[in-house]
């Protein structure tokens, strides 16, 4: 007969925790990348508007030397110059706007009203050369054509620019296209690697191990990541289910408590479909059992009233959390002794929903956001069951 295999040992802890900090390292450089680039091309569409801005107002005073040299008056050919001037400023600043509303915003440092500034500076020092330029065909020595000539060329350099520009631009933004793809090519193999986990975890009977991966998952893949596509495959791997099945089961295992709830605050605060899920798996009883189980650990304690904070809200849906006499046999057959003794204490497992004078309220009767607060805020009342409670877990921890 082969020996059983362990599907635990074939994804240790360390293994997941190294495999999704690679993961969430390599999102983080290339989502870096993609800011960097992002306001590289920015700052590129600015010049080639800056550039385009000043092609125009060459080509007015090429156009005014052209109306010269085709016999109009010089003062007014330079005063329909002087027109168009003020009419290309505030075309520029219009476009602006134009792309800007297109572009459902910028990268550029300062945003719109520095974009704006640094614009209307740039027109400010060409639109003077322009003029001074202008200025020569009022000139008792004119050279009409070689002040056509200037215009010209100097329109000509403008557009060579502008072609440059977008050279340069174009090949940054093929750049972000394919860190883009990098991305969500990473994006995609991190959750492949995260199911495979929650698969070896499974077989494993490991809640330790599925608490911990999606801990892991969530800390290094939600950040970067898109909160609805995050949410979205969180629902498709049954994320809070897992999440809520292993802590259900696992009462006295501190450990997969206190990540449970780290884990669900980051689920809860994805998108409402996720928290909608949480509920639906009893989410509020088995957060508000655990809180008063362990009523001294203070960091589950946060982690618990932050997800209340996100959970709380109008619910009928009535509660399926095991009461004592299911969880008493749970904790019995896995081996941890009863904290009722001859003393004839009261069962320290019973929930505060069973509990003599307690409100049964698994977190459905909550009506509004004032009592949701009230309820994350406040907590469970104390009673002197929950110290007892504290001490049948490590009694418990130290026989096993």
């Amino acid at each position: 007969m082969p020996a059983e295999v362990d599907f635990g040992s074939l994804l240790p802890n360390t293994t997941c925790s190294c495999a999704l900090s690679y993961f969430g390292e390599r999102i983080d450089i290339d989502s870096s990348l993609v800011t960097t680039l992002l306001k590289r091309i920015d700052a590129l569409w600015m010049l080639q508007m800056q550039t385009c801005a000043a092609a125009e107002l060459y080509d007015v005073v090429k156009d005014a030397a052209s109306e010269v040299q085709g016999g109009a008056l010089p003062s007014e050919a330079a005063s329909r110059a002087e027109r168009r001037f003020e009419e290309i400023r505030d075309w520029v600043s219009e476009g602006l706007k134009v792309r800007y509303e297109a572009r459902s915003g910028v990268a550029f440092d300062g945003g719109l009203e520095a974009m704006e500034k640094r614009l209307a500076e740039s027109c400010k020092d060409v639109l003077g050369q322009t003029k001074s330029v202008l200025q020569t065909l009022l000139s008792p020595e004119r050279d009409v054509k070689k002040t056509r000539a200037t215009a010209q060329r100097a329109v000509a350099n403008f557009q060579e620019e502008y072609e440059s520009i977008e050279v340069v631009k174009m090949a940054n933004m093929d750049t972000l296209m394919v860190v883009d793809h990098d991305i969500a090519e990473l994006h995609r193999r991190a959750w492949v690697f995260t199911e495979a986990a929650l698969c070896v975890a499974g077989h494993a009977t490991a809640p330790q191990k599925v608490v911990k991966t999606w801990l892991r998952t969530l800390q290094r893949l939600g950040k970067p990541g898109d909160p609805q596509d995050v949410a979205e495959k969180v629902c498709a791997l049954k994320g809070a289910d897992g999440v809520l099945r292993s802590m259900r089961l696992n009462m006295l295992d501190l450990d997969v408590q206190r990540d449970g709830c780290a884990a669900l605050v980051l689920m809860a605060a994805l998108a409402e479909q996720v928290r909608s899920e949480i509920r639906a798996c009893d989410g509020i009883a088995i957060v508000k059992y655990t809180m008063e189980l362990y009523r001294g650990e203070t960091q589950l304690q946060t982690h618990g009233a932050d997800i209340l904070r996100l959970l709380c809200a109008r619910s009928a849906r009535p509660s399926t959390l095991p009461q004592a006499a299911e969880l008493q046999e749970q904790t019995e057959s896995a081996g941890f002794s009863s904290a009722k003794s001859a003393r004839g204490d009261k069962d320290p497992l019973t929930p505060a929903s069973t509990a003599p004078g307690r409100d049964e309220s698994d977190g459905s009767d909550i009506e509004d956001d004032s009592d949701a607060e009230s309820c994350c805020l406040d907590g469970p009342t104390r009673s002197p069951r929950d110290h007892r409670g504290v001490e049948l877990v490590e009694h418990g921890q130290n026989q096993g």
